[in-house]
């Protein structure tokens, strides 16, 4: 059914589809100046469709009209590798990265490291990219899904940020006010993604 949501959508506003033979599955975020971040997941499923890296870049340029792609590592606690669950960008400038402390996983607060090196490494139009780090819930309980602050709906001046039960209030608290020095004037409002 998600496949069906951009035709629906296109037709009530009366705009163009166009179809790419590529495999997204929602997992491209662009900053609206030229750049989009995308992970290594998205890479290797399109190379399983005979896709080079060279080529899923190359389309994603021209789909997008992006001038550069940046893939990231995809953490292993992350099962459905969206970059939306990694990272968000909050400006054309400005991206916010999610921060483990290690604690409860190692691997995982390297990966987010790594990535976090890589996009400081990105120009934007306006100079170099801001890179935010927030920090991120660990996931403990792979029945639980959840665990990232970063996936995000902007809405009027309004931010609505997942929560999740049984986590560290000091460390939503935290993230909350990432999002605050990097939003001013905007409304931070949790929405508890729990259930």
């Amino acid at each position: 059914q998600d496949n069906q949501f951009a035709r629906i959508l296109a037709e009530s506003f009366q705009v163009p589809v166009l179809e790419i033979p590529l495999f997204l599955s929602g997992n491209v975020l662009s900053n609206g100046d030229g750049l989009l971040v995308t992970t290594e997941h998205v890479a290797e499923m399109n190379r399983q469709r005979g896709y080079s890296r060279m080529q899923l870049s190359r389309i994603l340029r021209e789909c997008f009209g992006a001038s550069q792609v940046v893939f990231l590592e995809d953490p292993r606690q992350e099962p459905n590798a969206h970059a939306d669950m990694i990272c968000v960008f909050t400006a054309a400038d400005t991206i916010l990265i999610g921060e483990h402390t290690g604690q409860y996983d190692q691997v995982d607060a390297a990966i987010y490291d790594r990535n976090a090196k890589l996009l400081e490494r990105v120009r934007t139009p306006t100079g170099p990219l801001k890179v935010v780090r927030i920090p991120m819930p660990a996931r403990r309980h792979r029945d639980i899904w959840g665990g990232a602050y970063t996936n995000v709906v902007f809405l009027n001046k309004v931010l609505l940020v997942p929560t999740y039960r049984g986590i560290d209030a000091d460390l939503q608290e935290k993230a909350f006010d990432v999002f605050r020095q990097v939003l001013p004037g905007w409304q931070i409002v949790g929405i508890d993604c729990s259930p």
